[in-house]
């Protein structure tokens, strides 16, 4: 039986501070890959301090959080107004029993990799004072989800492993001598209602998941730095659906599509040629078509 369980998207989308305040929070704090980032040690358990995600007081989902900076961390723990929070108007004072430590965030993600499922980490908590009542309410400016590795495939993932068997037949060496980064993300048919309405239902929530990740899960830079999105649901129509130009987390990534007929896109449905006789080739062929779409991205900058 799968121990794998995806982190509830929308749990995370409700409690970030643009969501709870439209219009009042603007841009969160810019991070990447290689970015040092802070985070706090419970000295009493030597081990990550945890925060509850939404109302405090219902001691729900919990979660590591990480900080862009040092004065972010007195947030978390004095209770302010969002009116406090922008102009940094806040206490620096943080609780005795804990250690401030630094780390890359790509090494950080690296450590949850042996992980079941994925792993949500909120950036920048913030101890919200409800004006309408006494609640408490644990905000923050987004969330990042460090992948797992699959031990079969050896691929990084955020969907359930038991749907990568298709990734076996990519051996990592070969992979790795390219130098090629790969995060998947597998859309199946497999569980799916025959019902069209349930169907269709549960698709659109699925396209909304896939954009909330693809954001949110950092790469490490390589030769091509790609998140590849597997569409496997043997319907050509629902299989587009899925295909639009989503974000990702670092500049330098990439979004792709493979639908069920083994047919390369970008996220504006246009095809990616590629040399199908090996997997040299298909790796060679996304590395060229990487470097074209970076000379493509100069030119409209010039």
């Amino acid at each position: 039986m799968s121990m794998y369980h995806r982190p509830n998207w929308k749990d995370f989308k409700f409690n970030t501070l643009n969501q709870a305040y439209p219009g009042s929070f603007l841009n969160s704090s810019t991070i990447d890959y290689y970015d040092i980032v802070y985070y706090l040690t419970d000295l009493d358990t030597n081990s990550p301090v945890q925060f509850s995600i939404g109302p405090v007081e219902d001691r729900g989902q919990k979660a590591m959080a990480i900080f862009s900076s040092k004065d972010r961390m007195f947030a978390a723990f004095n209770p302010l107004s969002i009116e406090e929070y922008l102009l940094g108007n806040f206490t620096r004072e943080l609780p005795k029993n804990i250690r401030i430590d630094c780390i890359m965030l790509g090494k950080l993600v690296q450590n949850f990799e042996s992980h079941k499922s994925p792993t949500p980490l909120i950036v920048n908590p913030v101890l919200m004072a409800d004006p309408n009542s006494t609640k408490l309410r644990c905000l923050f400016e987004d969330v990042i989800f460090a992948p797992i590795r699959d031990p079969h495939s050896k691929k990084l993932m955020i969907t359930d492993p038991q749907h990568a068997k298709a990734l076996y037949a990519i051996n990592p060496k070969d992979q790795a001598k390219f130098g090629v980064e790969t995060i998947f993300h597998i859309i199946s048919g497999t569980d799916l209602p025959i019902d069209d309405d349930q169907r269709a239902k549960i698709l659109k929530d699925e396209i909304d998941e896939l954009s909330f990740f693809a954001s949110r899960v950092p790469i490490q830079k390589g030769s091509t730095s790609l998140y590849v999105v597997i569409l496997n649901l043997d319907n050509e129509m629902e299989e587009t659906a899925f295909i639009r130009p989503y974000q990702t987390f670092d500049y330098y990534s990439k979004i792709i599509f493979v639908n069920s007929s083994l047919q390369l896109s970008n996220g504006s449905l246009e095809n990616i040629p590629y040399d199908n006789r090996s997997i040299e080739g298909v790796f060679s062929s996304l590395i060229d078509w990487n470097k074209k779409q970076k000379k493509i991205t100069l030119t409209d900058s010039i």
